[in-house]
């Protein structure tokens, strides 16, 4: 039987980072002041979204390869050797999909990408290509790939904690608004692809 340590989980955890971080920063649109639209809610999203990928991602990935502290395993549920390989191929396949999706979707957007709930431009174009065809809101859920993903890898409980607390705003308050922005923007056009997709969950939601 396969064995893995924390050690190669931290690099696997290191290296999807680095590979989301160079297309979330380096592509088109993405560097520039945003303000969201919808108040407090709107600015929660956004500080839990960077958060996780700014800070907690790589706060993980050095705790992983530095050892496991004493204090810090209460955070992490056990299980069975065989049952906790199971869990990282899965949760490396998922996390994997979640940055490839997070990917396409980011480069197929370029300088028309906005943070969530900032309201678009009106020379912004309407991106239906790629994973757009099935889902409005791909990158959203390659976040949520990327938490069930490291929940898996990881046995963390903060990583299943973070992944209904981003449903829920991101159902609930943040695409809404987005929506409201894209009718207002592209119109008819908007309309008709909006009912011709899921919002979130290819041919479920």
């Amino acid at each position: 039987m396969i064995i893995f340590k924390d050690y190669h989980i931290g690099l696997v955890i290191l290296f999807l980072w680095w590979a989301a971080g160079l297309v979330y920063f380096f592509s088109p649109g993405s560097v520039r002041i945003q303000v969201p639209q919808g108040g407090c809610v709107s600015w929660l999203y956004s500080v839990i979204h960077l958060s996780y990928e700014i800070i907690l991602l790589p706060a993980t990935a050095v705790y992983l390869l530095t050892g496991r502290p004493e204090w810090f395993l209460w955070s992490r549920f056990s299980l069975a050797e065989t049952i906790k390989a199971l869990f990282i191929v899965f949760g490396f396949c998922v996390s994997l999909l979640g940055v490839y999706i997070f990917c396409w979707s980011r480069i197929l957007m370029g300088g028309s990408f906005r943070l969530a709930a900032v309201e678009p431009r009106r020379g912004d174009y309407l991106t239906v290509r790629g994973p757009y065809r099935y889902i409005g809101n791909p990158i959203y859920a390659s976040v949520l790939c990327m938490c069930i993903g490291l929940a898996l890898l990881t046995r963390m409980y903060i990583f299943i904690v973070l992944c209904v607390v981003l449903f829920v705003l991101q159902t609930a308050h943040v695409i809404p608004i987005e929506e409201r922005h894209l009718a207002s923007v592209h119109g008819e056009r908007y309309i008709r692809y909006q009912r011709s997709i899921k919002k979130i969950i290819p041919f479920v939601y």
